[in-house]
């Protein structure tokens, strides 16, 4: 199933997924038998310092602990291949909600990213950057909600970061030539984005989607965006900061998430939001 080498007191059992920055296995451990994730990123890809400091970082993530927020287990290198390896979270992903049913209620919506936005202000405080925030990192798990994955892109937001992710949720000051800046309102400008999805049907530059070049251009010549008639003006005043083009005055994720607690009811009963059958 697999030429790597797998990391000490781990089996593999099943590809759940891969992306640009590698491949996620489910799998359990050799001595309690829980269900786990783990994500493979190849040596191949990896300079020798990438590879050094995401075990550094994949360290550093092992402290994050939020309901809303994967835990990281271990963290291992093998002869061929960084390995993170995750507690195994049920539930379909946020893109496959989307691709196949109609968007949630504005108030499960709301309540979705007033849970994100607490899971980005609990990286920011811990210097974290995870880098790609997308629906297809975003599983919607009955028991707890959103909960975000695949740290295969989080980096200190002290040090510079790779320009990988995802360029539909990319903020613009990650698309300048020569830019690769990490800082924690990059992962607000991409929940902004993904709020606009959410509240409004569709991603806010729909028509692009296909083509990365020009998705790439959108981001970074479009004004702020605007939201739906129908929301609270707060809301379309918090997606409006949430995606400003210059960071600086961007909305924090902890400000974000502080609005959005006022308008949300912390009783969202996850069992009963949307779901859709998935293979």
């Amino acid at each position: 199933m697999i030429s790597l080498g797998v990391p000490a007191g781990y089996q593999l059992q099943s590809v759940i997924g891969s992306g640009a920055n590698g491949t996620v296995y489910r799998g359990c451990d050799h001595v309690l038998f829980r269900s786990l994730a783990l994500k493979c990123v190849p040596m191949a890809g990896l300079s020798e310092p990438s590879a050094a400091m995401l075990l550094t970082e994949g360290q550093r993530l092992a402290q994050v602990s939020h309901p809303n927020c994967v835990r990281i287990l271990d963290v291992q290198r093998t002869a061929d291949a960084v390995w993170f390896v995750m507690e195994y979270v049920p539930g379909p992903t946020l893109q496959d909600l989307l691709d196949q049913a109609e968007p949630p209620p504005p108030a499960t919506s709301l309540a979705m990213i007033r849970d994100l936005a607490d899971v980005l202000a609990h990286l920011a405080h811990l210097g974290l950057v995870h880098h790609d925030i997308k629906p297809g990192n975003i599983i919607i798990n009955p028991a707890r909600g959103p909960v975000l994955v695949d740290f295969g892109s989080c980096v200190a937001a002290s040090r510079p970061g790779e320009s990988n992710g995802s360029v539909a949720f990319m903020a613009p000051e990650r698309l300048e030539p020569g830019s690769s800046s990490a800082g924690p309102g990059a992962d607000v400008y991409a929940l902004g984005v993904l709020a606009f999805w959410l509240l409004v049907g569709s991603h806010p530059f729909a028509q692009a989607l296909s083509s990365p070049a020009a998705m790439a251009h959108a981001h970074r010549t479009a004004t702020p965006l605007s939201t739906g008639r129908g929301l609270p003006r707060t809301v379309r005043r918090a997606v409006r900061s949430a995606t400003q083009p210059d960071p600086q005055r961007r909305i924090s994720a902890a400000a974000l998430g502080l609005i959005l607690h006022r308008l949300t009811s912390k009783e969202t009963s996850w069992s009963s939001a949307p779901t859709v059958a998935v293979g």
